[in-house]
């Protein structure tokens, strides 16, 4: 039986590896960040950490967005729109709601977390030493699609966008955010927290190596 440790206040999480990295993580603050571009390039047969489809709305109608200047968008029925998150780093952690074949699939031996804000506040000092962190965040991952708008603000993150007359126009996420994947399985059967670090670009230029970092292990308890 496990004997939860973490902090109160704190959410009850976890993380979960293969059999051969458990014991470093658990003495010695082991952590592989890797990229989302590294997610979306796993295998197809590894369905429970594919993540081709984050930041991409699904059209479950016939629609059609008419701009100035004559341009349209036409999307059938089950057309896909969106845009592709910028280079981000991911340590995935989970909740006590993720289904035992899910857990398995990831390596199924896992630890407790005592504490998400200290976990994260330790990751980010010790990649900072390695990388130039621009902005980190951690949380709950939703199981959603994002909105979407039409905008004339000069934004980024357009799905498409031009001037006329000098006057910018876009189709834009409403609410793109990296703390989301589509609501389907497998992920909807993770319970999937996150810490993400944003940084200027990955280590090396390279998003497929592992930004390898040692936070203290204290941030962990043994199940």
């Amino acid at each position: 039986m496990a004997i939860i440790t973490t902090k109160l206040d704190e959410p009850i999480l976890f993380r979960t590896v293969k059999k051969d990295v458990y014991p470093h993580t658990l003495s010695g603050g082991s952590i592989w960040l890797r990229t989302n571009v590294f997610y979306q390039e796993l295998e197809a047969d590894d369905l429970s950490r594919e993540d081709r489809f984050e930041g991409v709305n699904v059209s479950g109608l016939f629609t059609e967005f008419n701009f100035e200047g004559g341009i349209r968008i036409k999307c059938e029925h089950g057309g896909l729109l969106g845009t592709e998150h910028p280079t981000h780093y991911v340590m995935s952690l989970h909740g006590l709601n993720i289904k035992e074949e899910i857990r398995l699939g990831f390596g199924g031996n896992t630890l407790g977390i005592k504490s998400l804000a200290d976990l994260a506040n330790d990751v980010l000092q010790q990649a900072s030493k390695q990388i130039n962190v621009s902005q980190c965040g951690y949380g709950q991952v939703s199981y959603q699609y994002p909105g979407l708008k039409r905008t004339r603000a000069n934004t980024t993150g357009k799905i498409i966008g031009y001037y006329v007359d000098g006057i910018p126009e876009a189709l834009v996420q409403h609410n793109p955010n990296v703390m989301t994947k589509i609501p389907i399985e497998p992920f909807i059967s993770q319970d999937e927290w996150r810490i993400i670090l944003h940084t200027d670009k990955p280590l090396n230029d390279d998003p497929m190596e592992p930004l390898k970092i040692n936070v203290d292990p204290s941030h962990f308890y043994e199940l």
